[in-house]
């Protein structure tokens, strides 16, 4: 995953994704990409890699089921009414994945991002 997102150029992001990942953009040109996988057998695992428009990396293993695409979906303002209004305090990682959502700006989601995600080299 850390190598299809280090290849790829902005404009490239979602083609190397994968159906589970999201890209969010902000009105600024700046951009988080988050790919992941996981795996629901019995020794299920979950890996996340984000990059971002600076060039900063982040990864997981929180699992986050298909629930990542939510926050395009929060950002474009296409969510299903059934899902919660982001707000600072997420019970879970749907209503974290919202909040990623309805970041205004790259700094706002690298702060959010601490949650579940840890930053690399």
């Amino acid at each position: 995953m850390r190598k299809a997102l280090t290849n790829a150029s902005a404009s490239e992001l979602e083609k190397v994704l994968g159906p589970l990942g999201v890209v969010l953009h902000f009105k600024d040109g700046s951009w988080l990409a988050i790919s992941y996988r996981d795996d629901h057998s019995f020794l299920g695992w979950s890996a996340a890699v984000a990059r971002d428009s600076e060039g900063a990396w982040f990864e997981s293993s929180e699992h986050f089921c298909g629930h990542l695409k939510k926050a395009a979906l929060v950002q474009t303002g296409r969510l299903d009414p059934h899902y919660p209004t982001p707000n600072d305090s997420p019970k879970n990682h749907v209503e974290w994945i919202c909040l990623l959502g309805a970041s205004r700006d790259l700094a706002t989601v690298r702060q959010r991002m601490t949650r579940y995600f840890h930053q690399v080299e």
